[in-house]
């Protein structure tokens, strides 16, 4: 089917060239058409005022109409017209000059030759089938029946003013009936030369556009093959790219389980690693059991949610959270957190807002590794707040972490986000690094919006999001 779309194609646009060339030609045709029958007209004309002229003295019209026209007629079949057959006089309204009144004005001339005539100029028309009685018009011996026998001959008409010297309104006006046949000869001739120039032109054009087409549908066929070849490379480019960035998500996730989980780690290993004999203790104290079941539940919920996060990158599943989910999964994580440090808690509502459910569970782990830093930074009786700030102009969502703590070190400042510029002290080392990988995921941008020995506060901006 695809290779028969430019063949239709040229057939069509073959079609539509002809057609073009055809009305061309018969517009043309019939211009040059008119233009010759006319030339006869215009020749005829000087021709029968010259030899009114000559006649002038003889006619005396005014006091014998009839005798005068017979005159006139007389003098203007004098004149040397090849292959003439009739002249006729007509008055100037277009009505014949006959001794019969029926006949005269049964007998009238076209009326466009008349309104023409009456203006000054000549007209001729063709006739290619003309019959008897269009030639012999009100003749006597032409009877009924003949009069609608077709002559044989094509036949030209000319109505010719016959004016004064003065150049005023028309005294009569002459009709000529002559021969067609060389007219016909002539047109025949126009004709041929006018198809033969036109099927000339219709080949050539042809081949023209034979060979634009050729090339434009090879120019097209190469495109369309650089083009496939382009969204191939295209298409493995963006498998690559999703792989990459599948690859650059999971490394992020992987990363943040690490450092979540390294602190427990090092908490129980501490407890472990006690000598109770050299303590003169028990292996274990009571609150000892407890904080290290605290800290294995924490992990294996830290591990639980980022194996369920890691499933939900394959699951074809989709689904949202709303922001207010989001900050009751925060609290519900981090309150027994903040209850040990005894710091105060403080989560704003969230506004009515929606996201995706794996930017939503992305989102979750930023904010918990910016809570977790910003608990760590306090003081017994301090307060970490989270605040929301939403436009539903631009789209744009921001959220606020902000602790009392004593602030980043501006030494610090500069290489906040890469990893391996830890302050214990401060808790805010690599698990930025981290957390701000996790927001480029999602298409945000975490930034240290200020820092002074009064506290400090991050900012996450996001945008599109769902109204």
């Amino acid at each position: 089917m695809a290779k028969r779309i430019p063949i239709l194609l040229f057939a069509i646009t073959l079609l539509v060239f002809a057609a073009a060339v055809g009305g061309v030609t018969w517009v043309l045709r019939e211009d040059l058409h008119s233009r010759f029958i006319q030339q006869h007209a215009a020749i005829l004309q000087p021709m029968a005022e010259a030899q009114l002229s000559a006649t002038r003295d003889e006619l005396a019209l005014g006091d014998d109409v009839l005798d005068a026209s017979e005159l006139l007629s007389l003098s203007l079949q004098d004149i040397d017209v090849p292959q003439l057959l009739d002249v006729s006089l007509f008055d100037p309204d277009g009505f014949l000059m006959s001794d019969d009144l029926e006949v005269s004005f049964s007998v009238t001339l076209r009326l466009e030759a008349v309104v023409r005539a009456q203006a000054g100029e000549a007209t001729a028309y063709y006739e290619p089938n003309a019959s008897v009685g269009q030639v012999f018009v009100g003749e006597a011996d032409v009877g009924e029946e003949d009069e609608t026998e077709l002559l044989g001959i094509p036949v030209l008409e000319a109505v010719v003013p016959l004016r004064s010297e003065d150049g005023g309104p028309p005294l009569a006006l002459a009709r000529y009936l002559l021969s067609g046949t060389s007219v016909r000869d002539e047109l025949a001739r126009i004709d041929r030369g006018l198809w033969r120039t036109s099927s000339w032109l219709f080949l050539t054009g042809s081949v023209v556009l034979g060979g634009v087409f050729g090339l434009a549908f090879r120019s097209l066929k190469r495109s369309r093959r650089l083009l496939h070849k382009s969204e191939e490379r295209l298409s493995e480019a963006s498998n690559q790219l999703l792989f990459s960035d599948k690859a650059s998500a999971i490394g992020s996730l992987s990363a943040h389980l690490i450092h979540g989980i390294k602190n427990p780690i090092g908490g129980l290993q501490t407890v472990f690693d006690r000598d109770p004999v050299e303590d003169g203790q028990a292996p274990l104290t009571a609150d000892e059991y407890m904080q290290c079941g605290q800290q294995l539940k924490r992990m294996q919920r830290m591990i639980g949610d980022l194996v369920s996060l890691l499933k939900e990158e394959e699951s074809p599943l989709a689904y949202e959270y709303t922001l207010s989910e989001v900050r009751e999964l925060l609290l519900e994580k981090m309150r027994p957190l903040a209850a040990s440090a005894d710091v105060r808690l403080s989560l704003e509502a969230a506004p009515e807002r929606s996201l995706p459910g794996r930017d939503g569970n992305i989102l979750l782990l930023i904010l918990i590794n910016l809570v977790d830093n910003a608990l760590e930074a306090s003081q017994a009786g301090d307060t970490v707040t989270l605040t929301f700030q939403s436009s539903r102009v631009d789209g744009l969502l921001g959220m606020e972490v902000r602790d009392q703590g004593p602030g980043i070190p501006e030494a610090l400042q500069a290489r906040l986000f890469v990893p391996k510029t830890s302050d214990k002290a401060r808790g805010a080392g690599i698990g930025l690094a981290i957390a701000a990988q996790l927001a480029r995921n999602i298409g945000a941008a975490l930034t240290l919006k200020e820092s002074s020995p009064q506290g400090a506060c991050f900012s996450i901006v996001l945008g599109e999001f769902q109204q």
